[in-house]
């Protein structure tokens, strides 16, 4: 059975900073197949945070944040 958005209506957010497309799309798919809302919104508050981690290091290149 296929998962539509219908079933699923958490938008994705995905960190793919230098990952290739086979990589992404794996990734979206085992995120997509296992149905589990509670996991995904876990991922999406990662992904998002690791997005802005990534952006605040490159606007201050010489600290880590």
């Amino acid at each position: 059975m296929r998962s539509t958005r219908r079933d699923f209506p958490v938008n994705k957010s995905f960190f793919t900073n230098g990952h290739g497309r086979q990589i992404i799309i794996k990734d979206m798919e085992r995120r997509i197949s296992r149905c589990d809302i509670e996991a995904e919104k876990e991922e999406a508050i990662k992904a998002v945070c690791d997005i802005a981690r990534d952006r605040a290091n490159k606007l201050t290149p010489k600290k880590t944040v």
